[in-house]
């Protein structure tokens, strides 16, 4: 019967729902602290209200999507954040006045609206925007609404349905003429990043990423003039001081890039490729008991490149002549990293040739 079938339909849905709250569960404990603080500030309260009608902008008038957003830095409007409640409030009056009549409002609604939650809240009040990747399900719901709707509307207008044929024509090749321009900003990297540079003048993730992509194709100039211009931003990110330092090597300036890296540290003593790229420069310069502090503390447990650290200790300790202890780190390094050629080439090595080989 239907009503059986609705029921079946509803209950072939709990094991989706059980994982999706399983998971939000997870989610709000992990991030439980940030979430309370967020709740309890005025500013997240008003994000959380324009994100939505941020994403329903960025649907219907794509003209400023990009891979990379710029970190929220404006003051909150209460202006405009009133209007945006007021909208939204109006929206789902309507859809609840008319959900028997049009269920799909509902449906549509409520799906953008419940999809779109978890991840506000998940960007609890911090200085993180919503990004176009995080509305890509929660719009499904707004097809939804939209296709039902124009549906019905064909019905009303019958005698309007050249019109609207018509219309939705030049809207789906205007659609497609946008589409096509924004593939061609993943072109490359570097026409990506400077694509969200236009975009967001300001965007420190992009001058960074951008400067990354230019240094490796060694255009050191004009990287080292783009991790500058993140720096003017933030004067105190100790990424880009880390990149700018690598930067300064590269072009075969270790004063600067060892200031560089020290200001990295300054700014986060903890920050593991700086500990290892400034113990490079010093074991270069003979300094073997600065470089090897340097490099136990690059051994962190979240440190992607520890087998590197590892190897880069392995020589410390070699020219010191304390080969046990490089045998131990390339060995390390080995564990963490079996086809690591480098570390292999050191331990095959280390008792026939000279205690001096290459670090990373």
């Amino acid at each position: 019967t239907p009503r059986r079938s609705v029921q079946w339909l509803m209950l072939e849905k709990l094991p989706f729902l059980a994982m999706a709250g399983i998971a939000a569960l997870m989610a709000g404990l992990l991030n439980a602290g940030a979430v309370r603080r967020a709740l309890e500030t005025p500013v997240f309260r008003a994000d959380a209200v324009v994100a939505f009608l941020t994403a329903m902008r960025r649907t219907v008038w794509p003209v400023d999507l990009t891979l990379i957003r710029a970190l929220r830095t404006d003051s909150v409007s209460w202006v405009g954040t009133s209007l945006a409640l007021l909208l939204l409030i109006c929206i789902t009056l309507l859809v609840v006045r008319y959900r028997s009549l049009r269920p799909y409002l509902v449906t549509g609604w409520f799906w953008f609206v419940l999809a779109l939650s978890p991840i506000v809240v998940m960007l609890a009040g911090s200085d993180r925007v919503l990004a176009d990747r995080h509305t890509y399900f929660p719009l499904i719901g707004l097809c939804i609404l939209s296709a039902w709707l124009l549906a019905d509307l064909a019905k009303w207008f019958r005698r309007g349905r050249p019109v609207m044929a018509c219309a939705a024509v030049v809207v789906i090749a205007v659609l497609a003429v946008v589409s096509n321009a924004h593939v061609r900003h993943f072109k490359n990297s570097e026409v990506l990043y400077r694509h969200a540079i236009t975009v967001a003048p300001e965007n420190i993730q992009a001058h960074t990423n951008l400067a990354d992509a230019l240094l490796e194709k060694h255009r050191i100039k004009e990287a080292i003039a783009h991790y500058r211009t993140a720096l003017s931003i933030d004067p105190e990110n100790a990424l880009v001081y880390n990149n700018l330092g690598a930067a300064f090597l590269q072009a075969g300036n270790t004063g600067k890039a060892a200031e560089c890296f020290r200001q990295a540290l300054r700014y986060d003593p903890g920050h593991a490729m700086a500990h290892n790229n400034l113990g490079n420069l010093l074991l270069d310069k003979g300094e073997t008991d600065a470089a090897i502090a340097h490099f136990e503390k690059a051994l962190t447990a979240d440190n992607p490149f520890a087998y590197m650290v590892h190897n880069n200790l392995a020589t410390a300790f070699a020219n010191k002549g304390n080969l046990e202890k490089a045998i131990f780190h390339l060995q390390q390094a080995l564990l963490i990293k079996p086809d690591y050629v480098t570390a292999r080439e050191n331990l095959r090595r280390i008792r026939t040739a000279p205690p001096m080989f290459p670090v990373d």
